[in-house]
Parts: C-alpha cells; structure tokens; sequence
C-alpha cells in the first residue's frame, strides 16, 4: 500500500507536467507536492523533499535506498516470501511479476532526462496496476482467515496513516490562508492538487459538485464513510475484520476495537467549521461576525490533526498485539480446564 501510494504520487505529478499548465498554476501545485511527498534519503544525509525535476521521480523510483518504491515494495516481497505457503499461487505471481520488471530495470546514475521520465512512468504505471491486482487476486484467491484479515486490516491502516499525514502536511498552509482577511482564490488550485494527489478529486466532486474549499476537504478525508481514503472509512473496516478475528475476545482484541472505536466517534464529533471559516452566501446578516465565530479555534486545527495522526499511528501497535500477542492471551472461554 505504501508503494502504491508512493507510485501514484509521481504518476500523477508526471500527467500533471505533461498538461498545458500557465506559470500561475505551475507556482501552485509544485510547492503542494513537495509539502506532501515523502523525502528522498540519501547516504549522503542531503534530503530533499522535492521532486519536481525529472531525476528526482525517477530517483525516488528506482534508487536502491529506503524511501523509494522499490527498496519498499522489496521490502513487502521478503515479508511476502517468508509466509509464501499462505498466499495463493495466483497472488504470488502478481507480487513476482511487480518484482521482475524492477529486477530488469537497474538504477544508472548517468541517465537522460527523456530517459528517466520513460522509465519512472514505465515502472510507476505498472506499480499502480500491479499493486491493487495483487489485492484483488488475493481477495479472491485466498482463505479468507486471520492471516488475511491481519493482511487487510494493515492495507487500511496504512492508507488511514498515509491520509492523516498528508492532511498533517498542509494543515498549516491552510491555517496561514485562512488568518488572511480575504483568503486568496489560489487556495483552491493548491486544494485541487491535494486532493488529485491523493486519488480523491473525481469523488469530492461528486459529493460536494462544488470547488475546493478547506471544510469539505477535511471532511471527506477525515469523516467520509464512502470515500476509499478517507481516514474514517479505513478505521472502521479495521475494526469490522478484529471483529471477525478468531479469538475476537481475547484482551489485545478488545483493547485494540475500543481504542478504534473511540477514535472513530472522536472523529466523527469534530465540526470543522469551529477552527475554519465555512462558505458563506454574500447576503448572509452578519456574515462577517459569523465568519469570525466560525475561525475562532483555528490556532487549534493543527494540533488537532497532528493528535488525530498520532492515535491512528497508534491503533497499529494495538493491533499488531492483537494478532501476534494473542496466542499469550487465549480467552476464558475457548482455555481447556485442567483437571489438577
């Protein structure tokens, strides 16, 4: 899912590069996907969290070092591999198929720039095509048993994560917009680049049918029960496959559906339109007070945010105990009683 998630970034920011954009909307949305993107390490400790060039998309594909989409699908193979007798034949060989066209195209560090946007679209393409069949074969190829379930709950649980801080990232550019005295029209270019980034664009368009704005893109990203990256949405398919999980009542079970389960109406009882300013009809009384009441909390957005990541991170812990940790803890009911 990281992977994933990584690829698509830059197969987006290589479609967006190929577009007719003026010099306005170029300024725009390369700063957003710079905010957003992860940065690429290097030995030489001088990360950078661009990569609007060339070379850096096709550094942060290809480069043999943690943070690129190869080192991290790699690293999923070997975790694969090591419980290779549980995954089915036909998911296996969608994850070597993925494998094999990285293992064909080698990292050089002298490359043309027409060369490295071949090969970055090339192998992000087949990343972003590859991964979700992967899951889908193995949704319908594979005992639908806690192995997999634990499989399932860690692909939601990375793509909650992964939304959470995106939204972390640009919490502060939406903060510094909305302090302005008239916010600026560009916040909805950065806003509508986010959310392409992010895949979500095409279903907040069909939610909302409305432009960019800050509150409904919270909203679907954090409170949206349908939309497929919306950190809600992923937090309660979580909760529904402990729910299934054999024992469901052992202690690191109950703990981790609880601690879900209360973030989940945490997040449900936040009203955005407390720390932002909503849209609001010129004709409105009393716009103007109504827009200050309605910012009167935005100092507190981006602590807030920042402490709904840090519990999201954290349902990872609980459910990593809940599945490793609870052959230790087998429930009451199911223990065999010792005659002593």
């Amino acid at each position: 899912e990281r992977a994933y998630h990584q690829a698509y970034l830059i197969q987006v920011i290589e479609t967006l590069e190929t577009e007719e954009l003026n010099s306005a909307e170029r300024r725009l949305y390369r700063p957003m996907w710079n905010r957003l993107l992860p940065p690429l390490e290097t030995t030489a400790g001088n990360s950078r969290r661009s990569i609007t060039n060339r070379l850096d998309r096709y550094r942060l594909v290809l480069l043999p070092e943690p943070g690129t989409v190869v080192s991290t699908f790699n690293n999923a193979c070997r975790n694969a591999e090591s419980i290779q007798e549980s995954l089915s034949p036909e998911a296996w060989a969608t994850l070597s198929e993925l494998r094999s066209r990285f293992e064909r195209t080698k990292y050089r560090a002298e490359i043309s720039d027409h060369e490295c946007a071949r090969v970055t679209r090339k192998l992000s393409d087949a990343a972003t095509r590859l991964i979700p069949q992967f899951f889908a074969v193995a949704t319908g190829s594979m005992l639908a048993d806690d192995g997999w379930r634990f499989c399932a709950i860690g692909q939601m649980l990375e793509r909650g994560i992964i939304t959470a801080n995106s939204v972390v990232s640009i919490s502060k550019s939406i903060v510094n917009e909305e302090s302005k005295p008239d916010p600026e029209s560009s916040s909805e270019i950065e806003l509508s680049a986010f959310l392409r980034l992010l895949g979500t664009r095409d279903a907040y368009r069909r939610v909302y049918q409305m432009r960019a704005e800050p509150i409904q893109v919270l909203e679907i990203l954090w409170q949206n029960s349908q939309a497929p990256r919306s950190v809600l949405r992923c937090l309660q398919r979580c909760a529904r496959l402990l729910h299934e999980a054999s024992p469901s009542d052992t202690l690191g079970t109950a703990r981790a559906i609880t601690a879900i389960e209360k973030l989940v109406q945490k997040i449900k009882r936040i009203n955005w339109s407390l720390y932002l300013r909503a849209l609001e009809d010129d004709e409105t009384p009393g716009g103007e007070t109504a827009d200050v009441a309605k910012g009167s909390r935005i100092g507190d957005l981006v602590p807030l945010l920042k402490e709904l990541l840090d519990e999201t991170m954290h349902v990872h812990h609980l459910v990593s105990d809940a599945f490793l940790s609870h052959q230790a803890q087998i429930s009451q009911s199911i223990q065999p009683l010792l005659n002593i």
